[in-house]
């Protein structure tokens, strides 16, 4: 009777083990198989979204208003000499998703290029004025919920690495998207 419960009790976690294995991996290979410019765009409105405009119902200080941000750029990792970067990307919709795949795959499983360097991250451009700077630079997260992008100086488990320096800083006319009547749209260049 004894070897007969410890048996199911051993089952059982063998199981969830494997579940939760399955899903955290399982998850983040979906997440790279779908990268795509619609996923970074969509996932880059969800960051806008989340950080500058509905951020004031979550925290009990007022944060700017998305009228302070003028424009988002997109990065993507690149190897120089065998040392990862991000590199500025003006037009997402011609950049060669593909490839980036592959790097982030050799990045992961080969070793290759190496570094304290995000795969993904944007740069949030804002006016003058702004004062609140926590989250204008976001990394991607192949894991967790809808909200691809994270802040680089998160809360709780969500910080992690923009790119080792040199990395080229956001100017307009290099952005990937804007912001037009408080809704991030791409430039149009």
């Amino acid at each position: 009777m004894f070897k007969r419960i410890a048996f199911a009790l051993i089952a059982f976690f063998a199981l969830i083990t494997m579940y939760g294995f399955a899903d955290h991996y399982g998850s983040r290979y979906t997440s790279w198989r779908a990268l795509s410019s619609e996923h970074v765009f969509d996932a880059a409105q969800r960051y806008i979204e989340w950080q500058y405009i509905n951020r004031k119902q979550y925290n009990n200080f007022e944060t700017d208003n998305v009228s302070n941000i003028t424009a988002v750029c997109f990065y993507a990792v690149t190897c120089d000499d065998d040392e990862a970067r991000l590199a500025l990307i003006s037009d997402p919709d011609q950049f060669d998703f593909d490839a980036l795949k592959r790097r982030i795959w050799a990045r992961r499983f080969e070793g290759t290029c190496q570094g304290q360097t995000a795969n993904l991250g944007l740069h949030v451009l804002r006016s003058e004025d702004s004062v609140k700077q926590d989250y204008d630079l976001a990394f991607w997260t192949f894991y967790g919920d809808g909200f691809r992008f994270r802040s680089v100086n998160g809360r709780f488990f969500y910080w992690g690495a923009f790119s080792e320096e040199p990395w080229e800083r956001c100017s307009l006319d290099r952005a990937a998207y804007l912001i037009e009547n408080g809704a991030l749209v791409r430039n149009a260049k």
